[in-house]
């Protein structure tokens, strides 16, 4: 999920008081006044998040998880380029 205007996931306990999971997950680039994720999460491992400033329950290097991983692009064979690294 990627470059939304609206944002990335928005979870309110007060609509579903469930834990939601989060497994393998590419979220990134998402605006919206929130960013990538708001609220609290369970990680089931291999997630990339942009930015996790946002959520809780998610740890960068934890179920080999990736967090605040700012994409600019991913090529079709799926590698991540840093658009901090990008020559214009």
């Amino acid at each position: 999920m990627t470059r939304n205007e609206a944002g990335g996931i928005l979870r309110t306990t007060s609509e579903n008081p469930d834990t939601w999971t989060l497994k393998s997950n590419i979220i990134s680039g998402n605006g919206g006044g929130f960013g990538d994720l708001l609220g609290a999460f369970t990680s089931g491992g291999f997630d990339v998040i942009g930015s996790g400033d946002n959520g809780a329950g998610l740890a960068n290097g934890v179920n080999n998880d990736q967090l605040a991983v700012w994409l600019c692009h991913l090529t079709p064979n799926l590698i991540l380029q840093d658009c901090r690294t990008m020559v214009a």
